[in-house]
């Protein structure tokens, strides 16, 4: 799974990475999409899929390098598009200023691109799409001491998690008004650990909320491994999840099971 928004799943394929299939597993309802076949340099973690609220229309997003290293979007309308279309965005953006072949992030009709914000005079941003309108936008970070080194969706909102190195404190920031870049503290954390959790904690970041956004997933590295955690925020709890029933390598990503579907434009 690359990415998942309201209840619809994006899926590559492994043995061909142009081609995608959009699927709901609540209602087992599954839909190959138009090849992709625009692009020289597809970035495979690049792909996304968000939702327009106004129409109920989904739409996937991939991103792409050219030859002079600058990145270009193409979007398709699941179920309506029977093919690719090129965005157009106002001035360019390239590898130099922004690194988009990371997993981004889908919240609210908006799709952010936030593993690597980088700053341009002064201005330190990561790059946002409105699905609806299908523009590129930046938007800056918090303006906190320790930037964020990891950015989730959090109910209708992206939020930020910040930490220093080696500690077991941190904060939720949440990004109110992303066309104005408002950004508000939620959470600030001093995280206990418990009896069955390593003491040896190395270094440890969030995957994603549960249970209306008040519990927290974490992947820690210790001595003896990776591990993964569920913090509660509210109580300060924290419980070992087994994820033995995944393979070794598996990227993680939080899916919310709904009857949403597409519609198919015959």
């Amino acid at each position: 799974m690359m990415a998942s928004c309201d209840g619809v799943a994006l899926f590559n394929d492994p043995n061909d990475n142009r081609v995608f299939h959009v699927a709901n597993p609540a209602t087992l309802k599954v839909l190959k999409l138009p090849y992709l076949d625009a692009p020289s340099n597809p970035l495979y973690y690049s792909n996304c899929i968000g939702r327009v609220h106004s129409t109920g229309e989904y739409k996937v997003v991939h991103a792409y390098e050219d030859l002079n290293k600058e990145y270009h979007w193409l979007i398709l309308t699941v179920g309506i598009d029977n093919s690719w279309r090129k965005i157009s965005c106002q001035h360019p953006f390239s590898r130099e200023y922004v690194d988009l072949d990371n997993f981004p992030v889908s919240v609210g009709g908006v799709i952010y691109w936030t593993d690597c914000d980088f700053q341009v005079d002064g201005f330190s941003f990561f790059l946002a799409m409105d699905v609806d309108n299908e523009t590129i936008h930046e938007v800056p970070i918090p303006d906190v001491s320790q930037e964020p080194c990891a950015y989730m969706k959090m109910g209708d909102y992206l939020s930020g998690f910040t930490t220093a190195p080696l500690s077991l404190q941190f904060e939720i920031w949440v990004l109110k008004d992303w066309r104005q870049g408002q950004w508000a503290k939620l959470y600030q954390v001093n995280m206990e650990i418990s009896i069955d959790v390593p003491q040896d904690l190395f270094f440890y970041l969030p995957l994603g909320w549960l249970n209306n956004d008040e519990v927290l997933i974490l992947e820690a590295l210790t001595s003896q491994g990776d591990m993964y955690m569920a913090y509660d925020v509210k109580k300060n709890e924290i419980k070992i999840v087994d994820l033995s029933l995944c393979a070794y390598d598996f990227y993680a990503h939080v899916h919310t099971s709904t009857l949403a579907s597409w519609t198919i434009q015959h």
